[in-house]
């Protein structure tokens, strides 16, 4: 199966979601984690629009700052499969966390149109 990642990706730490999701040690909100990989399918897939959320499970916490891929499976009928991954790497290894794991429902967007010349 082909897949298209992204270049890495983070939350910055003065994001306005994160004061209020736990002061003592700020989590990103499922919500907030979400929109970039929404934000993602749409710059990697302009031509297809995302209609619904057929799966979708947040495996792992996100700290702000932490870097992150999201890799999407070729899209099949209307369903487009996608991982979140966090990178991560010390002096002797580096390692890819499963962070989420999801299916996203889609349809062509007819919005979008080519010009043909």
């Amino acid at each position: 199966m082909s897949s298209i990642s992204s270049y890495p990706l983070s939350v910055n730490s003065a994001h306005p979601s994160l004061p209020g999701h736990f002061p003592a040690m700020p989590v990103v909100p499922g919500v907030v984690f979400l929109s970039f990989i929404l934000d993602e399918a749409r710059r990697q897939l302009p031509m297809l629009r995302v209609t619904g959320i057929r799966k979708l499970k947040f495996l792992q916490r996100l700290l702000p700052q932490q870097s992150f891929v999201v890799e999407f499976a070729a899209p099949e009928q209307s369903s487009l499969r996608f991982k979140c991954w966090r990178m991560t790497s010390d002096a002797k290894n580096a390692s890819h966390d499963l962070l989420v794991d999801g299916n996203l429902q889609l349809m062509p967007d007819t919005t979008r149109t080519e010009s043909i010349t």
